[in-house]
């Protein structure tokens, strides 16, 4: 047989002896758990009572992926900004989940006056909320709406980022902190 046609064989390792795998349930949590849910659970358990850092913003907050400190504490912040301002045009503009006529409760009084004073204070104040998430939103939409999408997909919707979503999310987040800065200060100068 010709000695170039032999394949070499290493022998140190193709004789190494492989360690038996023990089965799951005699196995401690953190060898059966992957890392990332260790990390998830050490931030939960940190911060339990905080419903902010439970999101998923959050923990991409507590592991690092919005960029180093201070920074990444005022990106969360922004983002946390931005999912307020949500809540409060959902109320604004009286976003409801519909329901069925069974449930609904018909009230026998008058309704209120449109134009009281009480009435157009409310109604004031909220076409400023309204007014501060469209700007927002459009500060927010110039990054393009996909990576708006999928901002809104971890921030507003709790959705696990996965691979260029957490850069859309950074330049979304990044966007708005700009646009936040810009608005109290033009509040400020208005004043």
């Amino acid at each position: 047989m010709n000695e170039s046609a032999r394949i070499p064989i290493n022998l140190t390792t193709s004789l190494a002896v492989r360690k038996p795998k023990a089965e799951p349930e005699f196995m401690s949590v953190a060898e059966r758990a992957p890392e990332t849910i260790m990390k998830r659970l050490d931030a939960m358990l940190s911060e339990a009572g905080s419903q902010e850092r439970g999101m998923q913003i959050g923990f991409m907050a507590k592991r690092g992926d919005l960029g180093k400190l201070p920074h990444s504490e005022a990106l969360f912040r922004t983002c946390m900004w931005f999912f307020e301002r949500h809540v409060k045009y959902l109320e604004a503009v009286d976003a409801k989940t519909i329901k069925s006529p069974s449930f609904e409760l018909t009230s026998k009084s008058e309704p209120p006056d449109p134009f009281s004073e009480v009435c157009l204070r409310k109604a004031k104040a909220e076409q400023k909320v309204i007014a501060e998430f469209e700007s927002a939103e459009l500060a927010a939409l110039a990054c393009g709406r996909d990576r708006y999408k999928q901002f809104c997909a971890v921030v507003l919707d709790d959705a696990a980022p996965l691979g260029s979503t957490k850069t859309a999310i950074l330049d979304v987040a990044e966007a708005l902190w700009k646009h936040r800065g810009l608005s109290s200060r033009h509040r400020r100068g208005r004043r």
